[in-house]
């Protein structure tokens, strides 16, 4: 795959792009993000629909972020830290990773969001993501990303349709067999709805 590189520096973090929105900034990840993000990643709500629907401990958030930088280096793609423009809140993390627990769809490249509850509904995740899979679709040679969206979270529905994402099979995913629908978006796709005015 011909793909962006990310190496890691002396300190050990990727040179991580910094992508701009109208109201975000989607960027590498720094000290200032860990408590927040902890924070975000330990509420029921937030983590309803993602894995097995558990607040994840501090220990795991900590080593969940252990692996951005590693991956960034990796595979030249991953998760940005997301922050919002006009007060410099970071608000939660979007973009690319490797759906092993789908091994039934590998390989594939998934996107994904995770956000802070109290900028929900506000469009932050499509721009995010919209965002994100400009950079993706024009650095990495992908010719599809895919979402994989638990049957009945209705707010992440509505996001892949809004980026043009087309619904796909039904399929039980993980440990606990959760129901998913997988989305797919192919480059070519993509590419037509931003000719046509997306």
């Amino acid at each position: 795959m011909d793909k962006a590189t990310a190496e890691l520096r002396q300190d050990g973090h990727a040179d991580i792009p910094t992508l701009a929105t109208p109201r975000l900034l989607l960027r590498g990840w720094n000290e200032d993000d860990i408590e927040p993000y902890v924070a975000l990643c330990g509420s029921q709500r937030v983590m309803s629909y993602i894995g097995g629907g558990r607040p994840l401990s501090r220990d795991e958030v900590h080593e969940r972020l252990g692996r951005i930088d590693p991956f960034w280096a990796q595979h030249g793609f991953g998760l940005f830290s997301v922050v919002q423009e006009s007060t410099g809140d970071f608000i939660g993390m979007c973009g690319f990773s490797l759906p092993t627990f789908a091994p039934q769809i590998m390989p594939a490249v998934e996107i994904g969001w995770r956000l802070a509850e109290n900028v929900w509904n506000q469009g932050y995740a499509t721009e995010a993501a919209a965002a994100i899979l400009d950079w993706g679709f024009a650095t990495n040679d992908f010719p599809e990303v895919v979402a994989i969206v638990q049957r009945n979270n209705i707010r992440a529905s509505h996001v892949v349709r809004r980026l043009g994402m087309v619904e796909g099979m039904a399929m039980s995913v993980g440990p606990t067999n959760v129901a998913t629908t997988l989305y797919r978006l192919t480059e070519a796709r993509w590419q037509e709805a931003a000719r046509v005015g997306r």
